[in-house]
Order: C-alpha cells, then structure tokens, then sequence
C-alpha cells in the first residue's frame, strides 16, 4: 500500500522523491482504495474517517492525502514470503534489534515490515493478537537498502499496544517504524 500511495503522489507531483513523509493507517479493510492528494497542509474532515492519511512534501510544496474505501475488492493479493526475509537477519533480543545480513529482491518498505514484525514476535512472544504495521514516517522517499546494514531498533513502547522503531543503514536513521497489537475481538 505504501509503496503504491508513494508512487502515486510522485506521478501526480511530478517529483523523482518526495520527503517529510508521514504515512498513518486508520484502519484495515477490505475493499478497494483511491487515493485523494491536495496541496496545502490541512483538510476538511471526511464524512468517514478514511482508511489511512498522508502527508509529505515534493517539489518545495506541501501536500496531504487520504485513502478512502471503494467499491469492490482487489483482484489480487498476494503475500510476500517474509521468512526468507527474517532467515537473511540476526535478532538481537537484548538489544531490542534486528539487522539484515544478506541480500533481497523485496522492496525496501517490505524488508522493513517483515523485520519488524518478526522483532515484535521475539520480544513479545505471548501478546495477543498480531502485530501489525500502522505507521512510516521518514525525511525521504523513495528508500533504498543495501545488501546488508538495515537495521530495526525498538524504541519506545507507547502504552501496551503501540511500539515506534528506528530504522537504520548502516547506523544512520532514515525513518521511523511504527506497530500497533491488533486484538480479533
């Protein structure tokens, strides 16, 4: 979804990258999304919170945007194999980190999702539910990863539900990471 909102806000800025982006999901769904920029810094609020929001800056102007549901499903999904991503890595439990040590075909925010999601699952094997990616904040976009020198740190627990994490290369920060425990009811 991220990789997608980015690649649309790129075209429609006709920017090569964009940055001080902040991506934020509301919520799940299963429906199709369209996305919706407008330049400016705030908006109206939507009759219905949308799916997830949006905003960054591409060519020294501000922009924000929603995702809001559709009719419809999408017409495909498809899963990424995130074990061969976490068999490329080393968990650091004391530490509170992951790093990747190999090389991968996945796209940069993928690797970072996969890692972090397996980071959660080691430091808090018994939490209920799953965790799930809710937040990107980062100074640009698009990223790039090497072969190896990712890493993911966990650095704050905010409540029992909601985690921020450091992402690095090569010890340098190029954004935030944030999970939240979604609990089935």
């Amino acid at each position: 979804m991220l990789n997608a909102v980015c690649a649309a806000a790129m075209r429609q800025t006709g920017s090569d990258g964009i940055s001080r982006l902040n991506f934020m999901i509301n919520r799940m769904t299963p429906h199709n999304l369209s996305v919706d920029l407008e330049q400016g810094e705030t908006r109206a609020a939507a009759a219905q919170p949308p799916v997830a929001t949006l905003s960054f800056e591409a060519n020294d102007q501000s922009w924000h945007g929603t995702l809001a549901e559709e009719s419809g499903e999408p017409v495909c999904r498809y899963p990424y194999d995130e074990e061969s991503i976490i068999a490329l890595c080393r968990i650091d439990q004391s530490g509170r980190s992951i790093s990747l040590e190999g090389e991968t075909d996945f796209t940069p925010i993928e690797v970072v999702v996969a890692m972090t999601k397996a980071l959660h699952q080691a430091l808090y094997p018994d939490a209920p539910g799953k965790w799930v990616f809710c937040r990107w904040e980062s100074e640009h976009w698009p990223i790039t990863i090497p072969a190896s020198g990712l890493s993911v740190m966990l650095s704050k627990t905010l409540g029992s539900r909601l985690t921020k994490s450091a992402v690095a290369v090569g010890g340098e920060r190029i954004g935030w990471v944030y999970f939240s425990a979604r609990v089935e009811p």
